[in-house]
C-alpha cells in the first residue's frame, strides 16, 4: 500500500483503488467527502488540457541537450523547477525512465530532470505560475510524474497551498520506477520531491498537470 499522509488539518483524504481487482483502504474513516485522490498512473492524468513536460524538447520544440538549465525552461507552460543549493540547477540528464510513456521501446537513452549537483541528488521544487510570468503565482489541482530509479518507500513528493500549508505527502511504493500524482480539491502551489537515507538519488519524466490558475 502506498504510504499517503496529510499534515494539514482540513486535508481529509481515502486513496483510490491501487487496481482493479484490489481496492485500497481509506486512511481513515471519515463521512466527510475526500479532499484529494493519490493518482497511481499516468492513464489518469490524461484529462484535457494537461500539461506534459518529456524534457526532450523546450517549448519551442528546440531538443534539449544533456545538463542544460531548465529550471525555466518550461515558465510559458506556467511551472518553475528548483533545486534548493546555491549555485545548482535543474538539469537535463541522459536516463531512460523506462515506465514513462515517452521512453520508446527499445530505447536505451532518453531525457529526464534531476538536480545539477550533486547530480540526481537533493530536495527538488515545482512551483506553478502564471504561464509566461514567473513572478506571478499559480495553483492546479492534477499533477504527477514519472520517478526512477527509486527504492520502496525512499523517496516522497509533498504537495503545498498557496499559504504553505501541506495538503498530501505520497511515498513511492515500487522499486524502480514510479509513478506519483495527485488530485486535489484544494490548490496545488508546489510540490516538493524528497529524497531520504533509503534512497538519495532519482530522476523524473513526463510531468504532467493541468493548466495552471492564477491565485485570486
Amino acid at each position: 500500500m502506498r504510504n499517503a499522509y496529510s499534515q494539514s488539518p482540513i486535508a481529509i483524504f481515502w486513496v483510490i483503488a491501487a487496481s482493479s481487482m484490489l481496492g485500497r483502504l481509506p486512511a481513515q474513516e471519515t463521512d466527510k467527502p475526500a479532499r484529494f485522490s493519490v493518482l497511481e498512473s499516468e492513464s489518469e492524468m490524461e484529462l484535457r488540457g494537461t500539461v506534459k513536460i518529456d524534457f526532450a524538447h523546450d517549448v519551442k520544440g528546440k531538443a534539449l541537450e544533456q545538463k542544460d538549465n531548465i529550471s525555466k525552461a518550461f515558465v510559458p507552460y506556467g511551472v518553475v523547477l528548483c533545486a534548493p543549493r546555491e549555485g545548482s540547477y535543474v538539469a537535463v540528464f541522459t536516463y531512460n525512465v523506462r515506465e514513462a510513456r515517452s521512453a520508446k521501446p527499445g530505447e536505451t537513452e532518453s531525457r529526464c530532470a534531476a538536480n545539477y549537483d550533486p547530480h540526481f541528488q537533493g530536495e527538488m521544487t515545482i512551483r506553478f505560475c502564471k504561464p509566461g510570468d514567473e513572478r506571478v503565482p499559480a495553483t492546479v489541482t492534477v499533477v504527477g510524474f514519472w520517478i526512477a530509479h527509486v527504492k520502496r518507500d525512499g523517496i516522497s513528493m509533498e504537495a503545498f497551498d498557496a499559504a504553505g500549508n501541506s495538503i498530501s505527502r505520497v511515498s513511492v511504493d515500487k522499486d524502480g520506477a514510479d509513478f506519483l500524482g495527485l488530485k486535489s480539491e484544494i490548490p496545488i502551489a508546489y510540490l516538493k520531491i524528497s529524497p531520504s537515507e533509503i534512497d538519495r538519488d532519482y530522476a523524473i519524466d513526463d510531468l504532467m498537470f493541468d493548466a495552471p490558475k492564477t491565485i485570486p
